[in-house]
């Protein structure tokens, strides 16, 4: 549709970041591509959903006592994951990583922190998407890693954003 003039709806790609090494072969980097189709960041998942139990959760669910969710498949081992998120760094791409429980929030932002550390200097944009559950001790590694914008769901209900 791009190359017949036929798209009319702007488009930004995120492919999983189990695609890395493919887009840092052909050269992809944050913002590449023009007005109607990007491509520059890579997608991770940490963790599930919470209505299916899968968010992964520091305790267990309320209603199901010797479930805490689960990390997510792509996430093990820590270290291949890693890996990735260095890769994609490194390439000027941005991560985004799905995370609901807290902690799977808080293993995301582990791995951001090494990213951070090994490619200071650089200008980049982490982000953890929905960040629904959130451990108070992990307020302030998002600041320090720099995430720009997230939501997440405070005692009370109450919603807040960074960045």
């Amino acid at each position: 549709m791009l190359q017949n003039d036929e798209l009319t709806t702007r488009i930004y790609a995120a492919p999983l970041i189990d695609q890395v090494e493919d887009q840092v072969k052909i050269g992809i980097r944050h913002a590449f591509g023009g007005p109607y189709l990007r491509i520059g960041a890579v997608k991770a998942f940490a963790d599930g959903s919470l209505g299916s139990r899968t968010a992964y959760f520091f305790e267990p669910y309320s209603d199901e006592p010797g479930n805490r969710g689960l990390l997510g498949e792509g996430m093990q081992p820590l270290s291949l994951m890693r890996d990735r998120m260095m890769k994609a760094d490194a390439a000027a791409l941005q991560i985004c990583t799905h995370a609901i429980g807290d902690q799977a929030i808080s293993t995301v932002l582990d791995l951001y922190t090494d990213v951070v550390r090994s490619h200071h200097g650089m200008e980049r944009r982490l982000r953890i998407e929905h960040a629904q559950h959130m451990a108070e001790k992990d307020f302030a590694a998002f600041r320090a890693v720099g995430c720009n914008r997230i939501g997440a769901a405070l005692p009370g209900n109450r919603r807040w954003a960074l960045g």
